[in-house]
């Protein structure tokens, strides 16, 4: 390790590290969360299902709610990016079983 806290190897810092980190697993979050949508739909489930269940949660804990404080289920996506997941989800679902 240099002075200034970088690989010699790499050339990058133990916060570039810990960066890529965090993205990959916010990444990883993401896939996850789209293939479970995918799964309820090929299940005949509307994932509108989870943006529901999304909205009670943060009815039932608005303690959690903002951008400012810790979020329910944090290691997770941001909800608002999660809700806007599933409900587009649900509309490719409506269109695909004719259901408004």
């Amino acid at each position: 390790m240099s002075k200034e806290g970088r690989s010699v190897q790499g050339g990058h810092g133990l916060e570039f590290r810990l960066a890529q980190v965090l993205v990959d697993e916010i990444l990883c979050r993401r896939v996850a969360g789209d293939f479970a949508f995918q799964a309820l739909s090929q299940q005949g489930i509307d994932p509108i299902a989870f943006v529901d269940a999304m909205h009670a949660l943060e009815r039932a804990h608005p303690e959690t709610s903002g951008a400012h404080t810790i979020r329910y289920l944090s290691s997770h996506p941001l909800d608002e990016d999660r809700i806007a997941r599933a409900e587009a989800a649900s509309a490719a679902f409506r269109l695909k079983h004719g259901v408004q």
